[in-house]
């Protein structure tokens, strides 16, 4: 796809959820992936327990979840407070490793520890190589303005 030169035009805000992972997994909702080439997952610690963390992408077949199962994954973090605690966690894929032939089209972000306690973290999904650009074609409605 056509780059038009702004980062801030090439790369779509798709979903943000703040909140606190822990042994429940706290999950974004879903969207759709079908105008993005790439995915780009981001995972922004604060004070975490001493639990081990899993992030991930998951894919589903439908805006509400349906299906769901994971597509790429950061396991089993090591369980260390000083050492997971205000750090990022990236995962980057393609769109077409989703299971797009088992209809999965739709994506989320989900973290969950190994234990209660957790912690509080921000997670955003944005998408790059646009089918359409600008961004704000498809950026999140959380997303108030764009200068580039």
């Amino acid at each position: 796809m056509a780059q038009t030169g702004s980062v801030a035009e090439d790369i779509a805000m798709l979903v943000r959820v703040t909140g606190t992972a822990n042994s429940t997994p706290l999950v974004s909702s879903y969207v759709s992936a079908k105008n993005v080439g790439q995915l780009l997952a981001t995972l922004m610690t604060g004070d975490m327990a001493s639990e081990t963390i899993d992030f991930a992408i998951y894919q589903a077949t439908s805006s509400g979840g349906a299906n769901a199962k994971s597509a790429k994954a950061i396991t089993q973090v090591a369980a260390s407070a000083a050492a997971n605690d205000s750090k990022e966690f990236i995962i980057g894929m393609r769109a077409d490793e989703l299971d797009v032939d088992g209809g999965f089209s739709f994506v989320a972000v989900r973290a969950v520890t190994g234990g209660a306690t957790g912690g509080t973290v921000t997670m955003l999904l944005q998408g790059a190589d646009l089918r359409y650009e600008p961004a704000a074609n498809i950026d999140n409605a959380t997303v108030l303005q764009i200068v580039s």
